[in-house]
């Protein structure tokens, strides 16, 4: 781990060392040290490490090492998403959908989610596709369900394969065939 010169402040903390905070912070979070990885996640989240914002925002999420704050874990992960971070966007996402940590927004989840979904998060293409398919923050498309469904399964998320194949009682499925739908419930 770079050198953090005694004295600095967490703005002069470089993008480098703020780095080798995060993944210092990794370490001693799979040690068990977590309170240790939550005063190393601090300093690097508020130096700008968009990852570490989003770890810190997991520990205040289950409490590790640090008091769970629901509203805290919603902070980081808005302010982590909002710098681009993947993981981020979708946790917003679902902040936003189960209104932890701030209000429900059905709208905002959606687009937090559709974000995660873009750059690739399969499990945030799965949720695009649950909020087309109950009109739920979007006009509901069935059509736009079934390929969002399809894309997380493509990337062998387990819960959209599953869906998929119809397993479970009261699942949804929608295969687009032609311009026609057939629905199993």
């Amino acid at each position: 781990m770079g050198a953090i010169k005694s004295g600095n402040t967490d703005s002069e903390i470089s993008a480098e060392e703020s780095a080798d905070l995060n993944c210092e912070g990794v370490r001693q979070y799979d040690a068990g040290n977590y309170v240790k990885a939550n005063e190393l996640f601090l300093k690097a989240a508020n130096a700008g490490n968009a990852s570490a914002m989003r770890n810190l925002a997991y520990c205040y999420q289950s409490g590790k090492g640090i008091e769970a704050d629901p509203r805290k874990a919603f902070y980081w992960f808005e302010k982590a998403a909002k710098l681009g971070n993947v993981d981020a966007m979708f946790e917003t996402g679902i902040c936003y959908y189960n209104g932890k940590g701030t209000e429900k927004d059905c709208v905002k989840a959606f687009s937090w989610c559709k974000k995660a979904a873009d750059n690739g998060h399969a499990g945030a293409m799965h949720w695009t596709g649950k909020f087309y398919r109950n009109g739920e923050g979007v006009i509901q498309d069935l059509n736009e369900a079934s390929k969002w469904t399809k894309k997380a399964a493509d990337k062998g998320f387990v819960p959209a394969e599953d869906e998929l194949a119809g397993v479970g009682k009261g699942i949804f499925l929608a295969h687009v065939i032609g311009a026609n739908f057939v629905k199993w419930f």
